[in-house]
């Protein structure tokens, strides 16, 4: 998985397992959370998407099951 860095406000990075679904998203202010069932057609579309923030808020958080990871290397 690579991770893609972002100019979003919101998002710092993310990734995506295509095996397993999982969209891994690194927020700004903390916090690294994978978001499951997201279809490589959403991923595409979150990757060309003029501001990763509203495409997230909008299509991915209020539809997609997620955990939190802990993130060791932020403090």
């Amino acid at each position: 998985m690579n991770e893609i860095k972002t100019t979003s406000s919101l998002i710092e990075k993310f990734s995506y397992d295509e095996e397993q679904r999982v969209l891994h998203i690194h927020f700004r202010r903390g916090g690294h959370y994978g978001y499951a069932e997201v279809t490589p057609e959403k991923f595409a579309a979150f990757q060309v998407a003029e501001s990763h923030g509203k495409f997230f808020l909008a299509e991915i958080k209020p539809h997609h099951q997620f955990s939190k990871y802990e993130n060791p290397d932020k403090k």
